[in-house]
């Protein structure tokens, strides 16, 4: 139930750091090594601190994701095996870049927010805002930039479509995992 609903109100998450190094510790050691996509969003998304609509939407598209990815992931398994199902998580966990956060920095540090940045792909990395609330350190989850809010219009039509899949794929409507992505 927590994976979908995410945040309700202004609940502060349920972590917070003394400090932004403290932040990116965690999130190296834990996050970046955590295997199972659900466990690394929720420590992920509970690393952030959301006081909006639009912060506590993302963090719940956030770890709906996650959870349908696990879902399919388990289908993956049942189906076609473990190497499969294996691939498949994989993909997921690439596709949130998690293990990359192993290479993050803190950059732009003040009293008050501070940036996260690692790199996503070559040539291109990913920033996430940190900000300080009641003398902790948060990811700031109501900073979301113009490509993220984007994906967010279309995530529910993304869901939806990997929901179908999942779906179909329990039903035993593929042959083989390659028939997956005709």
């Amino acid at each position: 139930l927590r994976l979908l609903l995410g945040r309700v109100g202004d609940e502060d998450p349920t972590l917070g750091f003394d400090s932004p190094e403290q932040l990116l510790q965690f999130l190296r050691t834990r996050v970046a090594t955590e295997s199972n996509i659900v466990s690394a969003t929720e420590l992920m998304t509970d690393a952030m601190r959301a006081t909006t609509d639009d912060g506590r939407k993302r963090i719940a598209l956030t770890r709906q994701g996650a959870g349908l990815a696990s879902g399919f992931s388990q289908a993956m398994e049942i189906r076609f095996g473990k190497e499969a199902a294996s691939g498949a998580t994989k993909g997921a966990l690439f596709g949130a870049g998690y293990a990359k956060l192993a290479n993050a920095t803190v950059i732009d540090k003040t009293d008050e927010r501070a940036v996260l940045v690692w790199p996503q792909l070559p040539g291109q990395d990913r920033n996430l805002s940190m900000i300080a609330a009641d003398g902790r350190w948060y990811l700031d989850a109501d900073d979301i930039d113009p490509i993220e809010r984007a994906s967010m219009i279309q995530a529910p039509r993304v869901i939806a479509a990997m929901q179908d899949l999942t779906d179909r794929l329990r039903n035993g409507e593929f042959n083989s995992p390659e028939e997956l992505l005709k």
